[in-house]
């Protein structure tokens, strides 16, 4: 079993009561970025699955930092989705920065 299928596991073992649940992914730093960094569910965002791997990369420190790592797979239908034009922003603050 790989990190993410345990960690999926473990967030539908948490949803087994869904008030606990609700708490937990609320209050904790149970969720990967793309970086591996685990934050709370209120500073992520999924990838909307349009934005460019190495536009990503060259901003890694602006966007991956929170975008929810895309094999985790749990019902967070309220976690934003950012997609190219996102990316597209990220960079137009850059440059004016």
């Amino acid at each position: 079993m790989d990190v993410h299928e345990w960690l999926n596991e473990f967030y539908a073992a948490l949803k087994l009561s869904e008030n606990d649940f609700l708490t937990v992914v609320d209050k904790k730093r149970i969720f990967p970025n793309q970086n591996g960094a685990f934050k709370k569910k209120a500073d992520l965002s999924r990838d909307a699955g349009d934005i460019n791997t190495e536009l990503l990369d060259i901003l890694k420190l602006l966007l991956r930092e929170n975008l929810l790592d895309p094999n985790i797979d749990t019902a967070l239908n309220d976690v934003p989705q950012k997609d190219g034009c996102a990316v597209h922003g990220s960079i137009s603050a850059v440059r004016s920065g």
